[in-house]
């Protein structure tokens, strides 16, 4: 056996390599390793070599196989961004493109331990039917308009539309740590199992409108990398259709009947658990409110925002990991681990969590709703 002090004779071009497909910087990486940053610069620049211990543990940070750092020379790179519908020339920085990473990696993890997944995966079936009215969509995904309203609260919601849409072969995750100014939300196409990825940082009935957003990406048969902005085309035509599927007509007319400005938008928020400022907007496209009270609205969730969205007091960090990786995700993970069909060390590895978290993990799952 190799002593964990032997020098490893790592590919520096690799090691940059690896670093910068995990969009890690040095500092994250000298802190993984319990080294000073100017150690991991000197492995990079090929001054120093790691200990085999190091290595260890700098590629099971950066989500590599040891033999990796070995190699001649680093892989083609093989991070795919999905279709950027944002603002032009944002950029995609090194925290968002690892949260696309991670997407994808998940994605090939739950199909390699869930195989039934790719010998009958449900989604084909069920974007492959041609142009469906939203309606139509809803009853496909067993959300009826007074499910929704019976929801007590919008994370109660938000669950119900999530349940609904892996039920038809997504994966849904949620992300932290990407400011919403950067992206609202991003969906991956895949023709066996798609993915869509919500900024957790969003209000709860902004993270609905995206979800079904993202599902209009992927009925396109394309992904996208969204900030739900009207100045782009496509992103339009994505809000029209989570508009029209989250606030049907004859509902939203039926449910303000009677009422006007402020009033009407506050019932339709409640009623359909989405954005004050997008139910105003859904009511003025239809004629049954003002741009003023759009206008309005739009100021009032700004301001609002501004007084929440530094606000702490997070979740247990189990709570957390679980809204993040996903019901589905998550239960795959456990399952193959309870039938043996891996590892601990895989299991900590593919939830990205410590061996103390997974039996937190278990409990969470099998308890209340996140």
């Amino acid at each position: 056996m190799v002593s964990a002090s032997v020098l490893a004779p790592v590919t520096p071009s690799v090691l940059r390599w690896a670093r910068l497909q995990a969009a890690a910087s040095t500092a994250e990486v000298a802190k993984r390793a319990e080294v000073a940053e100017n150690r991991v610069l000197a492995w990079e620049n090929g001054t120093e070599m790691p200990s085999v211990a190091k290595l260890r543990a700098v590629a099971g940070f950066l989500r590599q196989p040891l033999a990796l750092f070995f190699a001649p020379a680093p892989p083609h790179d093989n991070l795919h961004l999905p279709p950027d519908f944002r603002a032009a020339g944002l950029p995609v920085g090194r925290h968002l493109a690892r949260e696309i990473r991670l997407a994808e990696e998940r994605r090939d993890t739950y199909k390699h331990l869930e195989p039934g997944v790719v010998a009958d995966p449900a989604w084909p079936k069920w974007r492959d039917v041609g142009l469906l009215n939203p309606g139509e969509i809803r009853a496909r995904l067993g959300v009826g308009v007074a499910d929704i309203a019976s929801a007590k609260t919008a994370s109660e919601a938000l669950r119900i539309w999530i349940t609904a849409l892996e039920s038809q072969g997504l994966l849904v995750f949620q992300m932290s740590g990407i400011g919403d100014e950067e992206c609202s939300g991003f969906s991956i196409d895949d023709a066996v199992t798609p993915v869509i990825v919500l900024n957790g940082k969003d209000a709860l009935q902004r993270r609905v409108f995206t979800l079904l957003h993202e599902v209009g990406h992927l009925l396109d048969h394309g992904g996208g990398l969204c900030a739900l902005d009207e100045s782009v085309d496509r992103e339009q035509v994505c809000n029209r259709f989570a508009e029209n599927v989250l606030m049907p007509e004859f509902d939203v007319r039926a449910a303000v009947h009677g009422l006007t400005g402020t009033e009407a938008v506050e019932r339709v928020s409640k009623r359909f658990y989405v954005s004050r400022p997008a139910a105003a907007v859904t009511l003025r496209r239809r004629g049954l409110v003002d741009q003023d009270v759009v206008d309005y609205e739009l100021r009032r969730s700004e301001e609002a925002w501004e007084q929440t969205k530094n606000q702490t007091g997070a979740p247990p960090p189990e709570r957390l990991k679980r809204r993040n990786l996903g019901d589905v995700y998550l239960t795959a993970v456990l399952d193959a681990l309870d039938r043996e069909a891996i590892s601990v060390t895989d299991a900590t590895y593919f939830l990205a969590a410590k061996v103390g978290m997974i039996d937190k993990l278990e409990r969470e799952l099998a308890g209340s709703a996140p």
